[in-house]
């Protein structure tokens, strides 16, 4: 069920993301962007910087952390839900780790989150990351 509501594409022929293989210690499952984008500053609360219609994963980053910044938790949910398709592992990381800092010590936040759909979605998508990895593959 999952699988089928997450499905990225971490084969490299995405449009948003290639594989880089090769040596270098990473292996045909890194995730790069396509296209390397300028030296634009990324401000918070500004429109996405778009690279031949890609958003970047930095900019991605940003969103996740100001909206965890909000002290919303649906606010929070609404954004990962929003960018999940095109997140990279480092983008997934950031989500988990922003919605277990904003719901520690708060059980009634905590039992929001367990049955919002976009907790289950993430849990998917990192498992999907993870699986796609070869051995001694990071990001």
């Amino acid at each position: 069920k999952i699988g089928a509501m997450i499905s990225p594409d971490f084969s490299g022929s995405s449009p948003s993301v290639k594989a880089r293989g090769g040596r270098g210690g990473r292996g045909r499952h890194a995730l790069v962007p396509a296209s390397t984008p300028g030296s634009e500053a990324l401000h918070l609360g500004a429109p996405p910087p778009v690279h031949t219609g890609r958003v970047s994963f930095p900019w991605i980053t940003s969103q996740i952390i100001r909206s965890s910044e909000s002290g919303d938790v649906n606010h929070l949910l609404a954004t990962i839900t929003t960018h999940l398709p095109q997140m990279n592992l480092v983008n997934l990381s950031t989500a988990m780790h922003r919605l277990a800092k904003l719901t520690a010590n708060d059980p009634k936040r905590q039992q929001y989150a367990r049955q919002h759909p976009a907790l289950e979605e993430l849990l998917a998508a990192i498992g999907v990351a993870f699986d796609c990895l070869g051995d001694g593959d990071a990001q």
